[in-house]
């Protein structure tokens, strides 16, 4: 396999993978919580005779980073999974219509739009209400009102028992939104969709969830906590004006020791859905606000802070439609949530909202909730990321394999659209094709081909293992060897995606537009007791080495084949090729070190002509023995008359 790339950054070390390190724009996918929580939604599995926990600790170099204990005793394998990955839409406070744009050609046929919800249950329009006719050669905009669907079938059925007549569809869960072609003419043709949205047909509408009513004591309608920050006093108090409900949150501060005093508002997760608060569909935070006297308003600050501790400060009285603070009377303040525009805060994992006040002040807060009132449209998709990585797929009934499918990027009602090509067999009696797309992470975005992680380790040697779960349950994994002992030093490790191989599940081919979940796994190499952290898993498009040398570079390219390698295996990749082009002659040589910085080879290659050149490693050291498996770092240096040049990087022996 040619390029396979692991990039590690070993404690001291860190300068031999520092410039691909920080070359890369990564997007986190698993921020580090509070795993006691029972919402943070982390599993920890063993065998019937291993022991293992998980906790969140702070390690003294970095802020809480999740901590699995473990005791392999005679068993083989612990392990820690994840939450699951955006598994579904709230359409219900979204709006309450989907709006696209739709194009199609090639002879009359119908399509079907479709969704399923969390529980497998799918629903589609109301016949003639909701039918398209695929031929329709102009951009027509389709909007289809929540009430037009009904129920159609149940996948969680098995095949062969009878169907039941109705099934609710759980409006508030929607894992999957698809575009069916049945056909009626039959023949070749294609449906391209654009801009999909939910919107709200009834400008009435105004969904909204309630964070915070104040009519409990030290807990909100999230069933998250409140509580004072710095010197401030919290408590809930009669309202002391007219208003809904009979108590408010009353914010105290006296003579004041600390910079920041207020009140804090946990909103780690929806109570409902037992998710991470996701307040990106709402427009706004709405709440009410008082004050019994004067006060100094320019010091009343509101701040969004979310799970990574981003955060963002406003000013309150400019949300106010006074433009003050009132005295003596309620006043609502409406904060969009435009006001994150230009912030690192994400909207998608929330944390608190922390209401800031000066010295001897008084405000009351009441009926804090985010509201999607006056939004017009909530983007689904824009359909503008080219159909490789987007989260679109396309299928057919496989039973028959006769109808054939493909999807492409066209040029859209607005930016590109997604088109489903495809062409039904002569006799196309039970015969569809499909586009759909799932709500989990979709990894292929940007052009990303790599995960990400930090680990450190201590106690006994043993194997970790890095996995993913597709929405087939389809399972692969990269395995190290006896890594889990770091010597408490922290290690950042980037695993290709090519790199990744099949583990379990029916479908061998795994889906990275529609990742699940991630899982960590200790198993048994020299055993014993120990711990492993782990902090920051994201994914990422790995740096381009050749992109990195500079116009009069001296090496124009660089490559690997077979990394890793397994030396004396007898196959292909038994020997590991380093393939480079000089651009001048110059004296070419190799060093290569173990992870404890001790040189164990030098290859001299030499004084090499310029052009295509080559130097070969087959594993074994200066002694002419065979390697251990596992990591080692390289260097190659090429010096030329006037300039000499060096790449540094990893390579993996597997025997």
């Amino acid at each position: 396999m040619r390029g396979f790339k692991i990039f590690w950054q070993v404690g001291s070390f860190a300068l031999f993978c520092l410039f691909c390190c920080s070359a890369i724009s990564a997007k986190t996918i698993l921020p580090t919580r509070d795993i006691t929580d029972s919402q943070a939604g982390w599993e920890i599995f063993n065998d019937s005779n291993s022991f293992v926990e998980i906790n969140t600790v702070a390690d003294g170099v970095k802020d809480k980073v999740l901590k699995l204990s473990y005791d392999m005793g005679t068993g083989s394998w612990v392990s820690c999974k994840s939450q699951q990955f955006n598994p579904y839409i709230n359409f219900q406070i979204l709006g309450d219509a989907l709006e696209f744009y739709y194009r199609g050609d090639g002879l009359e046929n119908k399509v079907a739009v479709e969704l399923q919800d969390i529980n497998k249950v799918v629903y589609k329009p109301k016949p003639l209400v909701g039918d398209i006719s695929t031929k329709s050669t102009e951009w027509r905009l389709i909007s289809l009102p929540f009430s037009c669907f009904e129920f159609a079938y149940d996948l969680s059925i098995p095949d062969g028992e009878p169907q039941p007549e109705d099934a609710d569809l759980a409006w508030s869960s929607i894992k999957k939104i698809g575009f069916t072609i049945e056909p009626v003419a039959g023949g070749a043709g294609s449906l391209a969709i654009d801009e999909l949205c939910i919107t709200a047909a009834n400008t009435t509408i105004t969904a909204k969830i309630l964070v915070d009513n104040c009519e409990k004591d030290d807990w909100n309608n999230l069933d998250s906590g409140v509580g004072k920050l710095g010197d401030a006093d919290v408590s809930r108090v009669e309202s002391p004006a007219p208003y809904e409900g009979k108590f408010c949150r009353k914010i105290e501060t006296n003579s004041c020791t600390q910079l920041y005093n207020g009140m804090w508002e946990e909103i780690y997760y929806d109570s409902l859905s037992t998710t991470a608060l996701d307040i990106s569909p709402y427009s706004y935070l709405s709440f009410y606000i008082q004050a019994p006297g004067p006060v100094l308003e320019e010091d009343i600050l509101l701040e969004f802070k979310d799970n990574l501790l981003n955060k963002k400060e406003i000013l309150i009285k400019n949300y106010t439609a006074s433009g003050n603070i009132p005295v003596g009377g309620w006043e609502q303040v409406m904060v969009p949530m435009d006001v994150f525009s230009d912030s690192p805060v994400d909207l998608t994992d929330m944390g608190e909202l922390v209401f800031l006040i000066p010295e001897d002040t008084i405000i009351y807060i009441d009926d804090i909730s985010f509201s999607a009132v006056a939004r017009t449209n909530y983007v689904l998709d824009t359909m503008d990321t080219g159909y490789e990585n987007s989260s679109w797929n396309s299928c057919y009934p496989e039973e028959t394999n006769k109808t054939t499918v493909c999807l492409s990027t066209v040029s859209g009602q607005k930016g590109n659209a997604i088109q489903l090509n495809y062409k039904f067999p002569n006799n196309a009696a039970g015969e569809w094709a499909n586009m759909y797309r799932s709500f989990e992470l979709n990894v292929l975005e940007d052009n990303a081909d790599a995960f990400q992680f930090e680990y450190k380790g201590s106690g006994g040697r043993n194997d970790l293992e890095f996995k993913i779960i597709d929405d087939n349950d389809t399972i692969h994994r990269f395995v190290l060897n006896e890594v889990t002992d770091t010597n408490d030093v922290w290690q950042t490790l980037t695993v290709l995606f090519d790199d990744m191989s099949y583990f379990a599940g029916t479908d061998k081919i795994f889906n990275f537009k529609h990742v699940s979940r991630v899982e960590f796994v200790v198993s048994k190499g020299l055993g014993g007791m120990g711990d492993v952290y782990l902090n920051n898993i994201q994914y990422l498009k790995r740096p381009d080495f050749s992109k990195n040398f500079p116009l009069d570079r001296l090496i124009e390219n660089f490559e690997i084949d077979y990394n890793p390698f397994s030396p004396q295996s007898g196959t292909p990749n038994s020997q590991a090729t380093f393939s480079f082009v000089l651009s001048e002659p110059a004296e070419v040589w190799m060093k290569f070190y173990d992870l404890a910085g001790h040189t164990i080879l030098k290859l001299e290659a030499g004084r090499l002509s310029s052009g295509a050149q080559s130097i070969v490693w087959d594993g074994l050291d200066r002694n002419n023995k065979l390697v251990r498996n596992g990591l080692y770092l390289y260097q190659f240096v090429a010096k030329g008359q006037n300039t000499t040049q060096k790449i540094k990087n990893i390579i993996g022996v597997i025997r």
